[in-house]
């Protein structure tokens, strides 16, 4: 509970933070910002090929949409907690001359990145959501599961998070530990 106040508390320069950390990826980039994309876009575009034209549309027969909107619906939160549980795994580190810091609170450190990861899920989700009115999928009440499961991916992944980013300072293998789960949780 006390971090949770503490969170509270420092949450105007968690937000300062978090949008340093955001700004911070992409500095020195030609492309900038755009590289936030590419990534998780070349992705898609290889699922895509692979599943849904190669094999031809393996949909499940309980709906009829599209492969891309039905892959989309699972990948962007993938991408967000994927993203998240391997930057926050790092923060500890990456933040260190703030840790060595006497006042500083160490306890915010993975909630930065956390809400730096969260920024380039809500860009995806309404992407997606644009996707889904342009194959003319309209919203429907139930769409707003998309900010109810946001969050409880969101304390997943911190809850881990805090474990792995410890955990990281002692044992750095514990990174590619967090990457090779990540990799088989894909695929899974």
């Amino acid at each position: 509970f006390a971090d949770l106040l503490l969170i509270f508390t420092k949450r105007h320069l968690i937000w300062e933070l978090a949008k340093a950390d955001f700004k911070k990826r992409f500095v020195g980039s030609y492309f900038g910002v755009l590289w936030m994309f590419v990534q998780p876009v070349v992705t898609v575009v290889i699922y895509y090929i692979v599943f849904g034209v190669l094999r031809g549309d393996i949909t499940p027969q309980t709906e009829s949409y599209p492969y891309l909107l039905w892959m989309l619906a699972g990948i962007v939160p993938w991408f967000f907690f994927q993203e998240a549980l391997n930057g926050g795994t790092h923060s500890l580190n990456e933040y260190n001359y703030l840790v060595k810091k006497v006042v500083f609170p160490v306890e915010i450190l993975p909630v930065i990145k956390m809400i730096s990861c969260l920024i380039v899920h809500v860009i995806f989700v309404l992407i997606m959501l644009g996707l889904f009115l342009c194959f003319g999928w309209f919203p429907k009440a139930y769409w707003l599961q998309t900010v109810y499961y946001t969050m409880a991916t969101f304390l997943f992944a911190i809850a881990l998070v805090y474990f792995t980013s410890s955990v990281q300072v002692f044992f750095k293998d514990m990174a590619q530990i967090v990457s090779i789960c990540l990799q088989f949780g894909m695929w899974l």
